[in-house]
């Protein structure tokens, strides 16, 4: 109902266009199945199917703030799409506490703004997640290349500000002999050899992977890499050309865009593309995750999809 991506309040219908392929279940009816062989279905579904959960949603939202809100069936039988509550004001950040903080308080801990968080220093991880605004150099990055940027484990880390979160060698793996020269030389040589920051970012081609292999939305936002012209001009690419994105952990090869809204020595790759490798290992789909590495995002434990140091180049023609 809330979109915490924008201001103002929708709903979206999504009707079922085809019926449940084989022994396909949606995502509700497999966890249900799963809390009825666990002995918990009516504590997970409390009697509910998909529809009379809609149902409950929407008449708790008509009861509580959006008297005007049609049922469910009246919403299908309108052919609406999508209801829409606009906005009636400029959103002001904090504006109920700002006008009476101790009836409206933040969802801290002191219900104040807060300078020092005790929760972040209660993690004890003040390196990566201090508690107090502070910047903090990335592991990774154009100013500091550490031993991820070759994609080795194992090996002396150098000085820094950051925690080892390596995975640890196993006995009968053994770093091989290129990412061993390249990670005894100094960060500045290394940033040499992957001397471009690549990126990710959400494309209207898909949802995450989700309609990745839509032909029709290939056709209108497909797969590229975007790069700045005063990178791409010592490199003698083209707009248009097929280049190749790399470091040690992978490759991929794609076709380039040139453009001066992104910065130079920055790349940009779309997310959510799927891993499609040739027969040499290169991947020719366009996956980011090819080029990142096994360190996570400190405090979510995510993919590090904005800090990825590479190269690039024109790809060879077959």
């Amino acid at each position: 109902m809330e979109d915490g991506w924008k201001y103002g309040d929708e709903v979206i219908l999504q009707p079922k266009l085809v019926e449940p392929l084989g022994e396909s279940k949606s995502d509700y009816r497999i966890c249900a199945e799963l809390a009825e062989r666990l002995g918990i279905a009516q504590a997970f579904t409390e009697g509910r199917d998909e529809k009379d959960w809609v149902d409950y949603c929407l008449n708790e939202f008509r009861r509580l703030r959006f008297p005007e809100l049609p049922t469910l069936e009246e919403f299908i039988e309108s052919n609406l799409g999508a209801w829409t509550r606009p906005a009636d004001k400029p959103a002001i950040a904090f504006e109920d506490f700002r006008r009476d903080p101790e009836t409206y308080p933040l969802k801290t801990p002191s219900g104040k703004i807060e300078i020092f968080s005790k929760q972040l220093f209660d993690l004890n991880n003040p390196e990566e997640i201090p508690p107090i605004p502070k910047y903090i150099q990335e592991w990774e990055s154009p100013f500091s290349c550490h031993c991820e940027d070759v994609g080795r484990v194992g090996g002396d880390l150098p000085k820094g500000p950051y925690r080892d979160h390596r995975p640890k060698q196993s006995p009968d793996k053994q770093d091989s002999p290129a990412s061993n020269e390249i990670a005894s030389l100094p960060t500045a040589s290394r940033n040499d050899i992957y001397p471009l920051q690549a990126i990710g970012h959400h494309t209207l081609h898909r949802v995450h992977s989700t309609h990745d292999n839509n032909d029709w939305l290939e056709e209108a936002f497909p797969q590229r890499v975007f790069i700045n012209p005063l990178d791409a001009a010592p490199r003698g690419i083209q707009d248009g050309d097929e280049v190749k994105v790399y470091n040690s952990r992978g490759a991929l090869i794609l076709p380039c865009r040139l453009t001066p809204r992104i910065l130079p020595g920055v790349v940009d790759i779309p997310q959510g593309a799927w891993y499609e490798p040739d027969e040499n290992g290169v991947d020719r789909g366009g996956c980011v995750n090819v080029l990142t590495s096994h360190h996570w995002t400190p405090f979510a434990y995510g993919t590090t999809q904005h800090t990825i140091m590479v190269q690039l180049e024109k790809a060879e023609q077959l």
